[in-house]
């Protein structure tokens, strides 16, 4: 009768780790290792086939239809260069270098899914920022200025967001090593 007490017990335990792990590892953040290059981060994983289940599981629920390294890599920011969380009420210039990768994308999400705004813009592109010096410029902000960066509209809406930088058929050596790249900045300048 004890034994069966005890092999009752631990299956219970069992079950009840088992189930929280495939629940709360998913949607956790810590999980999955991360290279920290200023305001943005990558998670170095994804797109890798010998993923283990977890992993797997955290990419479907965060890196969802992610393309191998090789093919693509995801920076992902939501803090800007002081640290703070960013805010689409808020404008924001991100200023980059030329990034080694043939093409790349900048896109705002908040809760997972693009920003409504008011022209359907939800990303800017590597051929439609404005390039000076071998430096780009997008604006994030709810309002467009017109002082010659991309612009990138926000809803205006208070509240946590999140910025996406993709590096599509980026360069062999930062597959390799990611903290070579030379990530963009993130300056607030101003919030409603």
């Amino acid at each position: 009768m004890k034994g069966s007490l005890v092999i009752a017990a631990a299956a219970a335990a069992g079950l009840i780790a088992g189930a929280a792990s495939a629940v709360l590892v998913p949607y956790g953040v810590g999980y999955v290792r991360t290279t920290e290059l200023g305001p943005w981060r990558t998670a170095d994983i994804i797109g890798v086939t010998e993923a283990d289940p977890y992993t797997r599981a955290w990419v479907a629920r965060h890196g969802i239809w992610a393309l191998p390294r090789s093919e693509a890599m995801y920076l992902s920011a939501n803090v800007d260069s002081e640290g703070r969380r960013l805010d689409a009420a808020c404008t924001y210039l991100i200023i980059g270098a030329d990034l080694p990768a043939r093409w790349w994308s900048l896109t705002a999400y908040r809760d997972d899914f693009w920003m409504d705004n008011a022209i359907d813009r939800y990303s800017v592109m590597a051929l439609s920022a404005p390039h000076e010096s071998g430096q780009w410029r997008v604006r994030f902000s709810p309002e467009e200025n017109g002082a010659g960066e991309g612009w990138l509209p926000s809803d205006g809406r208070p509240g946590s967001i999140n910025l996406s930088l993709r590096l599509y058929d980026p360069d062999p050596e930062i597959v390799d090593d990611s903290t070579v790249i030379s990530a963009p900045t993130i300056e607030r300048e101003s919030c409603q």
